[in-house]
């Protein structure tokens, strides 16, 4: 059996200036209002965010390494990466979720080992993360309820679709075999029902999210 050995100093404490250079500081500013100001900053610029998609917390951590201002996850990337299967819609909204997640610990570790082996003094700053969230997986509901939990996962900005989430596809899948298929788009009622329902989550946090639409 283990035995409990007593420490060998009651008064001996870590090295705060060595720790210190471990973790890189938190940015104070939250993803969705640096996301936006970033988009303002370019059109007043009449310019664009220069980003690409992000498929996992190596790539992630890639671009923040490279200066990407902002990073995106979409729903094409997740449906061939994740699931290999088109990006018809088939995957599950969680995922899209957990992506974002697995998307910040990449930012995070590139932000913390860069810190580290700087010694401290050169800090990486946090591209906001937007993410696809088709066409909500569903009603206002299920539109809501993603939106919050992409809030949670510090996402800045979301892109919402107008197609109908039981008939929806991609915009590069154009047909099928020789038949072409066009695209099934809700109603406007139904699709301005969403958009509130993602106003409405941001609201319920006192937070900003930016809405692509």
């Amino acid at each position: 059996m283990a035995t409990a050995t007593p420490p060998v100093s009651k008064t001996a404490v870590y090295p705060r200036d060595e720790i210190a250079k471990l973790l890189a500081p938190p940015e104070q500013e939250h993803p969705g209002t640096k996301l936006r100001r970033i988009l303002h900053e370019a059109r007043d610029k009449r310019s664009f965010v220069h980003t690409a998609g992000a498929y996992d917390a190596y790539t992630a951590a890639l671009m923040t390494r490279l200066g990407f201002k902002a990073l995106y996850g979409s729903g094409w990337q997740l449906a061939a990466v994740k699931n290999m299967y088109p990006d018809i819609g088939v995957y599950q909204s969680q995922q899209m979720v957990e992506l974002a997640l697995e998307l910040w610990k990449g930012i995070e570790g590139a932000r913390h080992t860069h810190h580290y082996d700087t010694e401290g003094k050169e800090l990486l700053s946090v591209p906001p993360m937007f993410m696809d969230m088709e066409a909500g997986f569903g009603g206002p509901t299920q539109t809501f309820a993603l939106a919050t939990e992409l809030i949670r996962a510090r996402v800045g900005g979301v892109h919402l679709e107008n197609q109908d989430p039981a008939d929806r596809t991609c915009g590069h899948i154009v047909s099928v075999g020789k038949a072409k298929r066009d695209k099934v788009l809700v109603p406007r009622k139904a699709w301005m029902a969403k958009l509130k329902a993602i106003k409405a989550a941001t609201e319920a946090f006192g937070t900003d999210l930016v809405i692509i639409a």
